[in-house]
């Protein structure tokens, strides 16, 4: 399960009751990341944060990837939020 505050993102393992290390934390980890969600096939992670210059303080128009990274932007939206969307998403 993931978790994101006004300073860092965490990953908490449920069964072990804990937040554990993960991959790529040292790129996840940052402030102000409003939305994380990992894709379940290939492990990969994207994050969303607000962004200087965006319509609305909350808001970017980037999403961002990690391990592997990159970068998606999507010109004149508002995000607040993404999540992946693959065929094996529950």
């Amino acid at each position: 399960m993931w978790l994101s505050t006004s300073g860092h993102v965490r990953q908490f393992a449920v069964r072990a009751g804990a937040f554990v290390p993960y991959a790529n934390q040292s790129a996840v980890d940052r402030p102000t990341v409003k939305s994380v969600s990992q894709n379940p096939v290939t492990g990969q992670v994207l994050t969303v944060s607000p962004e200087p210059g965006a319509p609305c303080s909350w808001c970017t128009s980037r999403i961002r990837f990690h391990g592997p990274g990159g970068e998606e932007e999507l010109k004149g939206s508002s995000l607040y939020k993404a999540r992946w969307w693959t065929a094996d998403t529950p």
